[in-house]
């Protein structure tokens, strides 16, 4: 049976709030406050219980009702597993906890803790249309982090979140979780974010955190050459249908700049023609589902090869498998020029050199092509519009051009011819 924990919400302080931890699923702890308050100096971590001395008023009292909400949280896991087949929910186990306190089973108690906003927050955030589902899963992934940091390395409350905290946490993402650079930037944004709905909200008066700072790196990416994405997709793969069908998706992306995978969404609805100065061309019009907003691209003769040969819709596949796979399918193409990666892990910069199949992802064919549009002559505006790019800043991450392509660019143009 999945233990029930009690421990203090800040235990650096005179005294703190009794919150209670409990595993709910393999890799998800649900944590909620008693809205209860006990003395530091007299909380016993390893019993999870105030000591019981007379120089502590109250403490008896405290104990009697944990060993009741403990007893109320066992029998709702008990009944949920035993009778209804399944875990308990962690609302479920919320409203126990409150119900045994007397407060009802409101989420939105003055004693929410700031793990408890966080998760709070995600859930309103879902039911709300303009956070996409992909945006939803990052804070999501963020909050686990987060939730893993404050169990094992920093207790993580209202108060505490300062330049010590930050700076340990930094040190947790790059030492612990070796997360590049970018991640931990993310990470940083999303945390800034709950923060400021925090102070707005009246949760939090403590704004150290807008301080919090580090700079993004440029994504490592590589990029396929026109004449490298013809031979992918000129491979023959006919005995190999797992590679064959993350090859196509590739290709896909190769010549929309969409996403990989939302390449995997597009369906017959999707299609649509597109009106000419000379007639009508096929097309594609999508709504991405990172920012939502729509797209319309004209349909590459491969594209729509590859889209008839599905029936319109391309198979499902795994993100981890496709990267996997099409590296292996590039390597297979004979996509073996060196390229060299400055990776950034643990604070450090790195350079790799290796073979360009293998520095190849789902993501390397969005920046195939916005970069093969861009040798090509379309202008950037174009393609950030072709793409859903909204800076040039961040499109001009996926222009992936050596210095040497960059003078010929410059040596082809008018101004150098007379």
């Amino acid at each position: 049976m999945p233990d029930v924990k009690f421990y203090l919400q800040a235990p650096k302080d005179d005294s703190s709030l009794v919150m209670l931890s409990f595993q709910v699923a393999p890799n998800r702890r649900v944590r909620v406050s008693t809205g209860q308050r006990a003395a530091t100096k007299s909380w016993n971590k390893k019993k999870q219980r105030a000591r019981g001395s007379g120089q502590f008023d109250g403490n008896a009292s405290l104990n009697m009702l944990l060993d009741l909400i403990e007893s109320k949280v066992n029998e709702l896991d008990r009944h949920c597993r035993m009778v209804e087949g399944r875990a308990a929910l962690p609302d479920e186990v919320k409203k126990v906890v409150y119900e045994a306190t007397g407060r009802g089973d409101s989420i939105h108690s003055a004693d929410l803790s700031f793990l408890q906003f966080c998760e709070a927050e995600i859930e309103r955030r879902k039911r709300l249309p303009h956070y996409s589902p992909h945006r939803v899963r990052q804070y999501g992934v963020f909050l686990r982090h987060l939730d893993w940091f404050a169990e094992h390395f920093y207790p993580t409350s209202w108060n505490n979140i300062n330049d010590d905290w930050f700076n340990d946490f930094l040190d947790y993402s790059y030492n612990v979780q070796d997360h590049s650079v970018n991640t931990v930037v993310k990470h940083i944004k999303i945390l800034k974010t709950f923060l400021h709905q925090a102070v707005k909200a009246g949760y939090t008066s403590n704004t150290a955190f807008t301080s919090f700072s580090i700079k993004e790196e440029p994504p490592l990416l590589t990029y396929l050459t026109s004449e490298e994405l013809e031979a992918l997709y000129g491979l023959d793969l006919s005995g190999n249908e797992r590679l064959a069908r993350v090859r196509d998706r590739a290709i896909v992306s190769g010549y929309t700049a969409m996403r990989f995978s939302d390449v995997g969404r597009l369906t017959d609805a999707h299609f649509v023609t597109i009106p000419a100065r000379e007639g009508r061309i096929d097309g594609i019009r999508f709504m991405m589902s990172k920012t939502a907003d729509v797209i319309t691209i004209p349909l590459h003769p491969y594209v729509k090869v590859i889209i008839e040969r599905y029936g319109g819709r391309l198979p499902a596949i795994s993100n981890q498998k496709a990267n996997d796979y099409i590296k292996e399918a590039c390597r297979l193409a004979g996509i073996d020029s060196p390229v060299t990666l400055v990776r950034n892990r643990g604070g450090k910069k790195v350079d790799e050199v290796m073979p360009k199949w293998q520095a190849v992802t789902t993501h390397t064919f969005r920046a195939t092509a916005a970069t093969n549009l861009y040798r090509a002559g379309v202008p950037p505006k174009t393609i950030m519009k072709f793409g859903g790019w909204k800076t040039r800043e961040v499109f001009e991450r996926y222009i992936k051009l050596a210095d040497e392509e960059h003078a010929v660019i410059v040596a082809q143009s008018s101004y150098f011819k007379v």
